[in-house]
């Protein structure tokens, strides 16, 4: 009697071992799909927001403020691996900048600066359809107490490209820009 309820539990527990999945077992199958079934996204660049702030006095006319800064609302595709088996994508944030030119504490030049509306004053150029801007800054060498001189950089992530601009402004606030160096 007792080997023949020894032998009822050990067909009991063998029977109860049916190799069912568990419920850890079920989630990581479940994630292992969803990763084959939707493209893995690699963010290019900084992780978090960037914020630049340069404050700059030239000859004691002119106070330039420039911020260089990572716009949150936009992301500029870059490539997309598909030989790869997780066939990744890759973003980079878009820059911009604010650029404030004032003069006995009145300001006369302001604009914001992206590729994006640089794009519509731009000659026409497959280079800014993936660009974005790099950096924006005083070149201190070329400003004097008459007029401001800023360069400006951009650059395409995709084929690594690059335009760099040249923008002087004068006492009253007008400006002109002219490229000075580019790479196709």
């Amino acid at each position: 009697m007792r080997t023949l309820l020894t032998l009822s539990f050990i067909m009991l527990l063998f029977l109860s071992c049916d190799k069912r999945q568990t419920k850890n077992e079920a989630l990581q199958r479940a994630i292992a799909s969803f990763n084959l079934k939707n493209p893995a996204v690699e963010r290019i660049g900084p992780e978090m927001e960037v914020d630049i702030v340069t404050d700059t006095i030239i000859f004691d006319t002119f106070k330039i403020r420039i911020k260089n800064f990572t716009s949150s609302e936009e992301e500029n595709f870059i490539s997309e691996a598909a030989d790869l088996p997780s066939n990744k994508k890759k973003y980079s944030p878009i820059f911009a900048a604010e650029i404030c030119v004032s003069k006995a504490s009145k300001d006369i030049f302001n604009m914001y600066l992206s590729a994006k509306e640089f794009k519509m004053v731009a000659p026409p150029d497959p280079f800014w359809d993936n660009a974005t801007l790099q950096h924006a800054w005083v070149n201190q060498e070329l400003s004097n107490a008459n007029s401001v001189t800023l360069d400006i950089s951009f650059i395409n992530l995709q084929n690594h490209n690059y335009k760099l601009y040249r923008m002087a402004i004068d006492a009253d606030g007008h400006h002109s820009v002219t490229m000075i160096e580019q790479k196709i």
